[in-house]
């Protein structure tokens, strides 16, 4: 029996987004919806067995897929001027066991999945997903999606893997900003920003200092952002090769848990685009944990992809476009997260 390679694409498409797991739940989908999947494609042979559907979905190329998904579904999203994209990777614990993981590839085993993720807090929505081989490889995977992304006046926040002159460069050319983490995979501009905020004087004009405070998930937190204008460092950081950069941060964050009395202070340092305040880097800064507090929890706790109970998430690719968590109904502005094997 044949079945149309755009009707199985449909069916799969579909119930992944009403969020089926497994291609047995694909089928249960398809037989109980036959009725309104036939409102947009035909169906004459109607739903195909969960063995079909699998192996016709592992003969795709999944980045030209993705490719084709992330054209259609962006034709009528259009980001204003300001919005804050963030970037960060995650790995999906269950697109490999414990075992395939502790086993050598030669002997059967594999690495499971990482996705870098652009996060759009302001409209509560994944832009894109990108999947890469393991996390030394998320640093390939950021220019791919800044390519995709219109994001001219945004204002992109990286973690220190993408703190690269390359992807720096890369953001100005879009008239876009950045804030990027900076730590000693930087060593020389590491250095001088350290020394520059150490050697500071005490008494900072009012745009250049800033304290917020905050208390919640049994912990009180305050965090002290200071700023210096990039062109006060001194040369040898090759500051200057930087495109686009004005402006060094440092955060002093300290920390107190409220059941132990336990106490920890942590520094960290960025550089940005921006010329805007210390309150606004503050604010920024600490903005682009939403994408741990929000998307990624979401992918955890309520689609469940580091759950053992997720056998379509255990291969080796990934497709994806939009999630938006804490929505009851799902539609097609849904992230689907779509995995398929190679």
């Amino acid at each position: 029996m044949k079945y149309p390679l755009n009707e199985i694409v449909f069916l799969a498409v579909t119930a992944a987004i009403s969020v089926a797991n497994e291609w047995e739940e694909i089928v249960d989908f398809g037989q109980e919806k036959l009725e309104w999947l036939r409102k947009y494609l035909k169906y004459e042979q109607g739903i195909p067995a969960h063995d079909t559907i699998n192996r016709v979905m592992g003969m795709i190329n999944y980045r030209a897929f993705e490719k084709c998904f992330l054209s259609w579904a962006t034709l009528s999203i259009s980001l204003p001027g300001g919005v804050v994209i963030n970037l960060d990777g995650k790995k999906l614990r269950s697109s490999a066991t414990k075992r395939e993981q502790q086993t050598a590839h030669a002997q059967g085993g594999k690495s499971a999945v990482h996705l870098v993720e652009a996060w759009c807090g302001a409209f509560q929505m994944c832009l894109t997903q990108y999947k890469v081989a393991n996390k030394s490889n998320e640093i390939a995977a950021i220019p791919v999606i800044l390519n995709w992304l219109e994001i001219e006046g945004c204002i992109i926040t990286i973690d220190a893997i993408g703190c690269q002159r390359s992807i720096a460069e890369q953001i100005s050319g879009k008239k876009a900003d950045y804030i990027l983490a900076l730590k000693e995979n930087q060593e020389g501009l590491y250095l001088g920003v350290a020394e520059a905020f150490d050697n500071l004087a005490p008494e900072l004009a009012a745009e250049r200092y800033d304290e917020q405070s905050e208390q919640g998930h049994g912990r009180k937190e305050k965090r002290i952002c200071r700023t210096i204008p990039a062109h006060e460092l001194p040369d040898w950081t090759l500051s200057g090769k930087w495109a686009g950069l004005r402006q060094v941060v440092e955060v002093y964050a300290k920390r107190t848990v409220m059941a132990s009395g336990e106490f920890s202070t942590e520094k960290r340092y960025y550089i940005s685009s921006l010329n805007c305040d210390a309150t606004r880097f503050n604010q920024l800064i600490r903005g682009h944990w939403a994408i741990e507090n929000q998307l990624h929890w979401a992918m955890d706790v309520q689609f469940g992809s580091n759950s053992r109970f997720a056998p379509i998430l255990r291969v080796n690719g990934g497709l994806s476009c939009w999630k938006q968590p804490h929505k009851p109904n799902f539609t097609l502005k849904c992230c689907l997260v779509w995995l398929f094997p190679t």
